[in-house]
């Protein structure tokens, strides 16, 4: 069993490092494949990240929208959904904003997109993506994922 453990962390280090491996210029690409270990690293490792680029794909979630009957977005988001087998379910992903004096002109609500931001902290320590872009695309990803 530690052998097993053993293989699967370092597996995970070497996908975790590849995607925090970044210079300035560079875009850190949030994959479809580790898409919520990929996104919970950055989360945890959000100083190493603040004012670097990302780009990923989920679902565009409009503020004010249900998300179930008991929850309404306060925000805009693009997210992806956590399998209920591992996590109870939830939303993984980040709030995004568009610039000062940009465009406010979101898609529809649960439409599939390409996010790509600077990664930002809000006043209230929240992370968030400051949009360069946000591209409706014609094929969805993986809507559901898993840690």
């Amino acid at each position: 069993m530690k052998k097993i453990f053993a293989v699967f962390a370092l597996a995970a280090s070497v996908v975790l490092v590849n995607c925090a491996k970044s210079d300035e210029n560079s875009v850190v690409q949030i994959r479809e494949r580790m898409f919520a270990t990929q996104i919970l690293h950055v989360y945890q490792n959000a100083p190493d990240f603040i004012g670097k680029t990302i780009s990923y794909e989920g679902a565009f979630m409009r503020q004010g929208e249900e998300l179930s009957p008991d929850v309404v977005l306060p925000a805009n988001f693009v997210i992806r959904y956590l399998s209920d087998e591992c996590c109870s379910g939830g939303i993984i992903g980040f709030e995004v904003k568009m610039p000062q004096g940009g465009a406010t002109l979101f898609p529809a609500h649960n439409s599939w997109v390409e996010a790509v931001g600077v990664l930002s902290v809000g006043a209230d320590s929240a992370l968030y993506l400051q949009l360069t872009s946000l591209a409706v695309l014609d094929k969805r990803g993986e809507e559901i994922v898993r840690l």
